[in-house]
Protein backbone atom coordinates (compact mmCIF):
# COMPACT_ATOMS: atom_id res chain seq x y z
CA UNK A 1 0.00 0.00 0.00
CA UNK A 2 2.90 2.36 0.74
CA UNK A 3 4.33 1.84 -2.74
CA UNK A 4 0.94 2.42 -4.36
CA UNK A 5 0.35 5.55 -2.28
CA UNK A 6 3.78 6.95 -3.13
CA UNK A 7 3.23 6.25 -6.82
CA UNK A 8 -0.14 8.02 -6.78
CA UNK A 9 1.34 11.08 -5.05
CA UNK A 10 4.17 11.29 -7.59
CA UNK A 11 1.69 10.86 -10.44
CA UNK A 12 -0.42 13.63 -8.90
CA UNK A 13 2.50 16.02 -9.08
CA UNK A 14 3.25 15.07 -12.68
CA UNK A 15 -0.39 15.53 -13.70
CA UNK A 16 -0.67 18.81 -11.80
CA UNK A 17 2.49 20.03 -13.51
CA UNK A 18 0.93 19.97 -16.99
CA UNK A 19 0.97 23.71 -17.87
CA UNK A 20 -2.40 24.06 -19.57
CA UNK A 21 -2.18 27.87 -19.55
CA UNK A 22 1.11 27.71 -21.43
CA UNK A 23 -0.20 25.12 -23.88
CA UNK A 24 -3.46 26.98 -24.60
CA UNK A 25 -1.62 30.28 -25.15
CA UNK A 26 0.77 28.67 -27.61
CA UNK A 27 -2.10 26.91 -29.38
CA UNK A 28 -4.34 29.97 -29.70
CA UNK A 29 -1.84 32.75 -30.27
CA UNK A 30 1.61 31.21 -30.45
CA UNK A 31 2.87 33.09 -27.38
CA UNK A 32 4.57 32.24 -24.11
CA UNK A 33 2.01 33.36 -21.51
CA UNK A 34 4.82 33.63 -18.94
CA UNK A 35 6.06 36.74 -20.78
CA UNK A 36 2.72 38.51 -20.44
CA UNK A 37 0.96 40.18 -17.55
CA UNK A 38 1.87 38.62 -14.21
CA UNK A 39 3.85 35.82 -15.85
CA UNK A 40 1.53 33.20 -14.36
CA UNK A 41 0.22 30.29 -16.43
CA UNK A 42 -3.06 30.32 -14.52
CA UNK A 43 -6.56 31.16 -15.71
CA UNK A 44 -6.52 34.78 -14.48
CA UNK A 45 -3.47 35.78 -16.49
CA UNK A 46 -4.85 33.89 -19.49
CA UNK A 47 -8.10 35.85 -19.09
CA UNK A 48 -6.28 39.18 -19.19
CA UNK A 49 -4.10 38.16 -22.11
CA UNK A 50 -6.27 35.93 -24.30
CA UNK A 51 -9.86 36.44 -23.14
CA UNK A 52 -12.54 34.44 -21.38
CA UNK A 53 -12.78 31.49 -23.79
CA UNK A 54 -9.13 30.55 -23.39
CA UNK A 55 -9.35 31.24 -19.67
CA UNK A 56 -12.36 28.91 -19.32
CA UNK A 57 -10.43 26.08 -20.96
CA UNK A 58 -7.48 26.61 -18.64
CA UNK A 59 -9.73 26.93 -15.58
CA UNK A 60 -11.52 23.64 -16.32
CA UNK A 61 -8.25 21.86 -17.09
CA UNK A 62 -6.57 23.10 -13.92
CA UNK A 63 -9.57 21.97 -11.88
CA UNK A 64 -9.52 18.52 -13.47
CA UNK A 65 -5.83 17.90 -12.91
CA UNK A 66 -6.39 18.07 -9.15
CA UNK A 67 -9.81 16.44 -9.03
CA UNK A 68 -8.69 13.34 -10.94
CA UNK A 69 -5.71 12.30 -8.77
CA UNK A 70 -7.63 12.88 -5.52
CA UNK A 71 -10.48 10.70 -6.80
CA UNK A 72 -7.99 8.03 -7.88
CA UNK A 73 -6.38 8.14 -4.44
CA UNK A 74 -9.78 7.70 -2.81
CA UNK A 75 -10.62 4.78 -5.09
CA UNK A 76 -7.32 2.94 -4.71
CA UNK A 77 -6.40 3.66 -1.08
CA UNK A 78 -9.42 5.00 0.79
CA UNK A 79 -6.99 7.04 2.86
CA UNK A 80 -7.71 10.68 3.72
CA UNK A 81 -3.97 11.21 4.21
CA UNK A 82 -3.18 10.02 0.68
CA UNK A 83 -6.06 12.04 -0.77
CA UNK A 84 -4.73 15.20 0.87
CA UNK A 85 -1.15 14.44 -0.16
CA UNK A 86 -2.27 13.96 -3.75
CA UNK A 87 -4.15 17.25 -3.70
CA UNK A 88 -1.14 19.15 -2.34
CA UNK A 89 1.19 17.37 -4.79
CA UNK A 90 -1.02 18.39 -7.72
CA UNK A 91 -1.15 21.99 -6.46
CA UNK A 92 2.64 22.04 -6.08
CA UNK A 93 2.97 20.64 -9.60
CA UNK A 94 0.77 23.41 -10.96
CA UNK A 95 2.81 26.08 -9.21
CA UNK A 96 6.26 24.60 -9.85
CA UNK A 97 5.91 22.43 -12.98
CA UNK A 98 8.86 20.30 -13.99
CA UNK A 99 7.80 20.53 -17.64
CA UNK A 100 8.12 24.32 -17.96
CA UNK A 101 11.18 25.35 -15.99
CA UNK A 102 9.35 25.40 -12.63
CA UNK A 103 7.28 28.42 -13.68
CA UNK A 104 3.55 27.88 -13.26
CA UNK A 105 0.41 29.34 -11.75
CA UNK A 106 -0.68 30.57 -8.34
CA UNK A 107 -2.46 27.41 -7.18
CA UNK A 108 -5.94 28.78 -6.47
CA UNK A 109 -7.85 26.81 -9.10
CA UNK A 110 -5.91 23.64 -8.29
CA UNK A 111 -6.70 24.12 -4.60
CA UNK A 112 -10.37 24.50 -5.46
CA UNK A 113 -10.21 21.24 -7.40
CA UNK A 114 -8.92 19.38 -4.37
CA UNK A 115 -11.52 20.95 -2.12
CA UNK A 116 -14.31 19.99 -4.53
CA UNK A 117 -13.51 16.35 -3.83
CA UNK A 118 -12.74 16.63 -0.12
CA UNK A 119 -15.48 19.08 0.91
CA UNK A 120 -17.70 20.10 -2.03
CA UNK A 121 -20.07 22.32 -0.02
CA UNK A 122 -17.14 24.24 1.43
CA UNK A 123 -15.70 24.60 -2.09
CA UNK A 124 -18.93 26.32 -3.18
CA UNK A 125 -18.78 28.58 -0.12
CA UNK A 126 -15.17 29.52 -0.93
CA UNK A 127 -16.21 30.40 -4.47
CA UNK A 128 -18.96 32.61 -3.05
CA UNK A 129 -16.50 34.40 -0.75
CA UNK A 130 -14.12 34.91 -3.67
CA UNK A 131 -16.89 36.25 -5.90
CA UNK A 132 -18.09 38.70 -3.26
CA UNK A 133 -14.61 40.07 -2.54
CA UNK A 134 -13.79 40.35 -6.24
CA UNK A 135 -17.08 42.12 -7.00
CA UNK A 136 -16.45 44.66 -4.24
CA UNK A 137 -12.70 45.19 -4.64
CA UNK A 138 -12.24 44.32 -8.35
CA UNK A 139 -9.03 42.50 -7.37
CA UNK A 140 -8.96 38.84 -8.41
CA UNK A 141 -5.91 38.18 -6.25
CA UNK A 142 -7.56 39.60 -3.13
CA UNK A 143 -10.71 37.57 -3.77
CA UNK A 144 -8.66 34.42 -4.34
CA UNK A 145 -6.70 34.90 -1.13
CA UNK A 146 -9.90 35.63 0.81
CA UNK A 147 -11.52 32.45 -0.53
CA UNK A 148 -8.47 30.35 0.35
CA UNK A 149 -8.24 31.90 3.83
CA UNK A 150 -11.93 31.23 4.45
CA UNK A 151 -11.60 27.63 3.34
CA UNK A 152 -8.51 27.14 5.49
CA UNK A 153 -10.21 28.42 8.64
CA UNK A 154 -13.32 26.30 8.10
CA UNK A 155 -11.32 23.17 7.25
CA UNK A 156 -9.13 23.68 10.31
CA UNK A 157 -12.24 23.87 12.49
CA UNK A 158 -13.67 20.74 10.87
CA UNK A 159 -10.43 18.82 11.45
CA UNK A 160 -10.08 20.08 15.02
CA UNK A 161 -13.63 19.03 15.91
CA UNK A 162 -13.33 15.65 14.24
CA UNK A 163 -16.00 16.48 11.67
CA UNK A 164 -13.71 15.40 8.84
CA UNK A 165 -10.83 12.88 8.73
CA UNK A 166 -7.62 13.94 10.47
CA UNK A 167 -5.72 13.30 7.25
CA UNK A 168 -7.24 16.42 5.75
CA UNK A 169 -4.82 18.41 7.91
CA UNK A 170 -2.30 17.96 5.07
CA UNK A 171 -4.58 19.93 2.77
CA UNK A 172 -5.32 22.47 5.53
CA UNK A 173 -1.62 23.24 5.93
CA UNK A 174 -0.22 22.58 2.47
CA UNK A 175 -2.68 24.28 0.15
CA UNK A 176 -2.81 27.77 1.75
CA UNK A 177 0.94 27.76 2.32
CA UNK A 178 1.60 27.18 -1.37
CA UNK A 179 -1.05 29.67 -2.50
CA UNK A 180 0.15 32.47 -0.24
CA UNK A 181 3.80 31.87 -1.19
CA UNK A 182 2.85 32.05 -4.87
CA UNK A 183 0.87 35.26 -4.23
CA UNK A 184 3.63 37.04 -2.36
CA UNK A 185 4.18 39.54 -5.20
CA UNK A 186 0.44 40.11 -5.53
CA UNK A 187 0.27 40.81 -1.81
CA UNK A 188 3.09 43.34 -2.11
CA UNK A 189 1.35 45.01 -5.06
CA UNK A 190 -1.94 45.12 -3.16
CA UNK A 191 -0.18 46.84 -0.27
CA UNK A 192 1.53 49.24 -2.67
CA UNK A 193 -1.68 49.97 -4.59
CA UNK A 194 -0.26 48.78 -7.91
CA UNK A 195 -2.16 45.50 -8.36
CA UNK A 196 -4.21 45.26 -11.56
CA UNK A 197 -7.97 45.21 -11.17
CA UNK A 198 -10.23 42.85 -13.06
CA UNK A 199 -10.89 44.10 -16.57
CA UNK A 200 -7.40 45.51 -17.03
CA UNK A 201 -5.78 43.63 -19.88
CA UNK A 202 -2.19 42.67 -20.51
CA UNK A 203 -1.42 44.30 -23.85
CA UNK A 204 2.12 43.12 -24.36
CA UNK A 205 5.02 41.21 -23.01
CA UNK A 206 5.84 42.10 -19.46
CA UNK A 207 9.12 43.83 -18.64
CA UNK A 208 11.83 41.49 -17.51
CA UNK A 209 11.94 43.16 -14.10
CA UNK A 210 8.23 42.70 -13.43
CA UNK A 211 7.13 39.79 -11.24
Amino acid sequence: MIVISAAIVIASYLLGAIPFGLLVARWQRGIDIRKYGSGSTGATNVLRTLGWRASAIVFASDLAKTIVPVLVARLLTGSAWVESLCAVAAIAGHCWPVYSNWSGGRGVTSSLGGLIVLQPILAVACLAVTAIVVSVSRFVSLGSLAGVAFGTVVMAILVATGSVPTGYVVMVLGSPLIVFIRHRENILRLLAGTERKIGQTSEGARPQTQT
